[in-house]
Formats: structure tokens, sequence, C-alpha cells
């Protein structure tokens, strides 16, 4: 049942945060001060967070990916050179890793629920 006593700024971060939990997938998270032996399990939304940048490359615009994950801010402190690996749905439907390793670079935009990076694949 609605909370009708929720400021219009609670409403909307409860949204976006079942919304979040509903796109994003299990990660392994390493922070950068932390343990590299005891990761912790985060969500993380990768999916559709891609763009296009143009890199300037020998007198010309060329077009690279940038890609972005945003994770809960309610999960933890999330900084730059922390590093993530995603799991992927297998066909049983059970979680595994992917095998890929990402570090975080940049940060892109915090809000009320999330907070995004850019970052690259160091795997």
């Amino acid at each position: 049942m609605p909370d009708f006593g929720m400021t219009r700024q609670a409403r909307q971060a409860a949204k976006l945060l079942r919304l979040f939990e509903r796109l994003g997938v299990p990660c392994r998270y390493y922070p950068v001060g932390g343990d590299p032996e005891l990761p912790e399990t985060r969500l993380v939304n990768i999916e559709g967070s891609t763009g296009l940048s143009a890199a300037y490359a020998s007198n010309e615009y060329v077009p690279e990916k940038i890609l972005m994950a945003q994770f809960l801010l309610q999960q933890g402190e999330v900084n730059s050179d922390d590093q993530f690996e995603p799991y992927r749905m297998n066909a049983a439907g059970e979680y595994e890793l992917t095998g890929k390793r990402y570090r975080l670079t940049a940060l892109s935009q915090v809000d009320e629920v999330s907070v995004t990076y850019v970052y690259l694949d160091v795997s």
C-alpha cells in the first residue's frame, strides 16, 4: 500500500529504487581499499548505459563507446578505481560470472538512489 505521507521526492526515490532492483544484476564488487579476497556482492546496471563520444585521433574524430555502470547508493560507497565482475543469467536461470572484470574511472552522475561511473575493461 502506498505511503501518502511521503514527500514527492521520497516517492520518486522509492520508485527509482524498485526499478533499479529489477534492472540490476548482481556483481562481485572490489573496493579500492578493500580485501581482494573478500569481494562484496552488489547490484549493477550496465545494460543500456553505453553511449558514443568522439575521440580525436590523427586529425579526425572517431566515435568510441563510453561504458557506464550504475550502482545503488544504499549498498555502499562507490569510488574511482573500484572494480567489479558482473554475473549473467545462464540457460538454467542461474547466475554465473561473465569472466570480465571492470574498473571504475570517472564519476558521471549521482541522484537520490544511484551513482553512475564510466568504466574500463581490465580483464
